[in-house]
């Protein structure tokens, strides 16, 4: 429940930029995944900072604070809301601006990864078993690379749609059906908002 609605909405959002140029495809895709490796680092210092102190962490740590879990299962909420189509995200000023939709920008899908790598860590634990071990017993040093390429793993598919835009060929064309499929991708992301919601209370 934790990540797979995410990256889902993440492989629609590369269906729709299918007709872009390569650069921009590249440009796509590597802001996700700089938002992914940033997040991993941002876990890495924080979680070298209270080792310093000689406390105990676990994996997912963030859903273990209530107000962290209500701020994710909001705007997990809004989200899908969004994905239902009850609101568009827009920029200000939207007739002399244009019709500018904040969701297909570059920030967007540096944001996408963020919320991604948050989403994951709890769902990704018994996967990683092993390398988190060793992370929370190791030196600061081996807990930047350890995160740096557990990053670069869940980035792995959009850098290498990145490198190979051709690849992306392979995914079905944009079309009438994305409409349909943006519902179950609001379902799917509400039912994560009802999971956070579990976890919360």
């Amino acid at each position: 429940p934790c990540v797979l609605p995410v990256i889902s909405l993440k492989l629609f959002g590369l269906i729709k930029h299918q007709g872009l140029s390569t650069q921009k495809i590249l440009r796509h895709n590597l802001s996700y995944t700089l938002g992914v490796v940033f997040s991993f680092m941002v876990f890495g210092t924080v979680i070298a900072a209270i080792k310093a102190t000689g406390e105990e962490i676990g994996w997912g740590f963030q859903l273990q604070s209530p107000g962290f879990v209500l701020i994710m299962m909001l705007i997990l909420f809004v989200l899908s809301m969004n994905l239902f189509g009850l609101f568009e995200f827009s920029t200000p000023g939207g007739k002399k601006l244009g019709p500018v939709i904040l969701k297909d920008s570059f920030f967007d899908d540096f944001l996408s990864g963020i919320l991604t790598t948050v989403l994951s860590t709890p769902c990704s634990a018994p996967f990683l078993g092993t390398a988190l071990t060793f992370a929370f017993t190791t030196s600061v040093m081996n807990i930047y690379l350890i995160f740096l390429f557990i990053g670069l793993g869940l980035s792995t598919p959009f850098l290498l749609t990145a490198l190979f835009p051709a690849s992306l060929s392979l995914l079905p064309k944009p079309g009438a059906w994305m409409e349909k499929f943006k519902y179950f991708l609001g379902l799917s992301i509400l039912i994560t908002a009802i999971w956070l919601y579990d976890v919360f209370v």
